[in-house]
């Protein structure tokens, strides 16, 4: 979503202005959003530190400490976890990191060394070819602060940073109906940098505009097409 600042603070303003936002019933629903960290690679080790209450999903016998590293690890299409005191365990080909408090407000994250990013909400780790692919599964909310900080900035205009984070919700709920794949952190659809709790005015935007989404004619009008 590369266009001229100028453009797309008028064009985003505009439409928040004048299209209705989205149904109350369905503005109401817990949804989840799992984004593809394209950006990060498949790297063969990858690093991270834990911040926060987080559990191994299925578990219960993984004690994760908050404020410790570890290290996943691809070795034969199967994935270890090593570090903070856990000793080294093989997860199989998948796991997930559970945040089991999640959102700004609970200050837990996942930060992946590799990039310096944090990220909120759960991190599912696959074997993929040769490395290890990380998935970020978060509350929609929560996911388009992350989109608004990296498409724009905490330095815009609050309107203009309303205006993205409806335009950014519309894009994430047309994707639900029409992507047979999870969403790219990438431009092939919204490029998304994780959390950073700093950016307050990124906040105050999608908190004012919760459930907020452009509509046309019943269904769903996005101001974005991934390439191709």
């Amino acid at each position: 979503m590369r266009k001229s600042l100028v453009t797309i603070f008028a064009v985003l303003t505009a439409l928040a202005l004048l299209l209705p936002s989205m149904p109350t019933a369905r503005a109401s629903e817990v949804v989840m959003v799992r984004c593809e960290l394209r950006s990060v690679g498949t790297p063969v080790t990858t690093s991270i530190q834990i911040n926060g209450s987080y559990q191994v999903s299925g578990r219960t016998d993984i004690v994760l400490s908050s404020g410790s590293d570890y290290t996943v690890t691809n070795s034969g299409n199967s994935l270890t976890l090593s570090g903070g005191g856990i000793g080294s365990v093989n997860l199989g080909n998948s796991f997930t990191i559970q945040a089991l408090q999640s959102g700004p407000a609970a200050g837990a994250y996942i930060y992946v060394r590799d990039v310096m990013r944090s990220y909120l909400g759960d991190m599912i780790f696959t074997a993929a070819t040769g490395g290890v692919r990380l998935v970020n599964r978060l509350y929609i909310e929560d996911y388009v602060i992350g989109v608004v900080r990296s498409e724009m900035n905490d330095a815009f205009p609050l309107e203009a940073l309303k205006a993205q984070a409806i335009a950014a919700r519309t894009y994430v709920f047309k994707s639900l109906e029409t992507l047979d794949r999870d969403i790219y952190d990438t431009e092939a659809d919204q490029v998304y940098r994780g959390y950073k709790s700093s950016e307050t005015n990124v906040h105050r935007a999608v908190t004012e505009t919760t459930g907020m989404v452009m509509t046309l004619m019943g269904g769903y009008r996005g101001c974005h097409r991934p390439p191709g």
